[in-house]
């Protein structure tokens, strides 16, 4: 591994077994003791149909470690493993979900976290705070960063799984590894209530209002967002597709390509 200052990124090019290790050391520092282990497995080899087992809660660093072997086994057959800190603890960390590598990569160079990557260009990021958060919190702030483009709107939920690194994630046919730890400052959860708050690469959410806005125009406002950080296109129409199929939406591809034509209009971009 190799050694970097407090601001920058430390690449991550170790084995399964020691990326694992790695890995719970970085949130065990910051006194998070207890996680869940949950399992994705398939129904008949048909991933559509795929069901959960919680098999794991509020266990150990060590548990985790141990569970190893039997966690590669069952990866080997056909099953997708995720994890989080324990979802009734109040602890020091954000998950952001579904960020493109350059956009993790503008995370990671302000705040510390620990960025997995899930797919080509396609990752995962938690990000440490500088105090500790109830699950309401989390997923208020999961929220308000959704706004920034930095969190995929469909992943708010303040107990989100997350991909384990050192396995292969069955839905994308990929390993899923970490990418990079950070050690610059952590995050300081914005106040929701301020007027203003900025992000690195650009974009501001104004004072949130009481009025109720339909999931589409969430999505609409979150597209601009994203393509004002430096999101491409087909990024954003891709990234909302998903979010729009999470979601259950009729033909989320038409809707998806629509949306990004209108955000592109609204905040007059060539469309390439």
């Amino acid at each position: 591994m190799k050694t970097a200052d407090e601001h920058q990124l430390v690449e991550c090019k170790l084995n399964p077994q020691e990326q694992l290790s790695h890995f719970l050391r970085w949130f065990s520092v910051d006194e998070a003791c207890r996680f869940d282990i949950h399992l994705r497995c398939p129904d008949n080899s048909a991933r559509k149909n795929a069901y959960w087992i919680t098999c794991h809660e509020a266990v150990s660093a060590n548990r985790i470690q141990e569970l190893w072997p039997w966690l590669r086994y069952k990866n080997a057959n056909g099953c997708d493993v995720y994890f989080r800190p324990h979802r009734h603890d109040n602890h020091k960390f954000l998950f952001l979900d579904d960020l493109s590598c350059y956009t993790a990569q503008l995370v990671a160079r302000k705040y510390a976290c620990a960025v997995v990557e899930t797919s080509p260009n396609n990752t995962q990021v938690w990000m440490k705070t500088t105090r500790s958060i109830s699950l309401t919190e989390r997923k208020e702030q999961q929220r308000y960063l959704s706004q920034l483009g930095y969190n995929d709107p469909g992943s708010i939920s303040g107990d989100h799984l997350g991909r384990l690194c050192g396995l292969v994630s069955h839905k994308r046919n990929c390993w899923v590894n970490v990418k990079s730890f950070s050690t610059p400052t952590n995050y300081e959860p914005a106040s929701i209530s301020s007027s203003t708050h900025r992000w690195p690469g650009g974009g501001r959410v104004l004072k949130n209002s009481k009025k109720k806005h339909s999931c589409s125009e969430r999505e609409f406002g979150w597209v601009i967002a994203i393509l004002n950080a430096g999101v491409s296109i087909k990024d954003a129409q891709q990234r909302l597709q998903r979010a729009a199929e999470n979601r259950k939406r009729s033909d989320p591809e038409r809707y998806a390509v629509l949306t990004v034509q209108n955000a592109i209009r609204t905040i007059g971009i060539d469309e390439v």
